[in-house]
């Protein structure tokens, strides 16, 4: 993900450039990868 790109998003977003909608839809068009399963482990999933 380009991270650049979503910090410009969200500040026309806050600076009112960008209503909700429109910030949301080109947040979803941005490039994402798949860094894998973050999760906790069972352990302490369960402590």
């Amino acid at each position: 993900m380009n991270s650049e790109e979503l910090e410009r998003l969200l500040r026309a977003h806050k600076s009112g450039e960008l209503d909700e909608r429109e910030a949301a839809r080109l947040i979803g068009a941005l490039h994402f990868e798949d860094l894998g399963h973050t999760g906790r482990s069972a352990k302490s999933a369960t402590s």
